[in-house]
């Protein structure tokens, strides 16, 4: 699990996967709820996501924990103040 300071500069300065690798994730450090998705060439955008874990009791008792996202915006299209500040105030309504 990567982390980053979700600031401006910091997001402009993750290098996209080479082409034929996975989207990279990156999760923010000043809000918790927030994650940096970072598409493989030759896409090569940036996705602002919130996501939070769902705890599933199976029928047995057992627990099962899931990790949800919700897409906000592209980077770029919102500063990351704006952004953060939707992810802190939706976090609940979305859980």
């Amino acid at each position: 699990m990567k982390r980053i300071k979700a600031t401006k500069t910091n997001i402009e300065k993750i290098p996209h996967p080479e082409k034929g690798e996975r989207e990279k994730r990156y999760f923010a450090t000043n809000c918790p709820a927030l994650c940096i998705t970072v598409q493989p060439q030759p896409s090569l955008k940036k996705s602002y996501y919130a996501h939070w874990g769902k705890i599933i009791v199976q029928p047995d008792g057992t627990q099962k924990r899931t990790g949800r996202y919700k897409y906000i915006c592209r980077f770029g299209e919102r500063t990351v103040e704006e952004v953060m500040a939707e992810v802190k105030d939706g976090i609940k309504k979305w859980k």
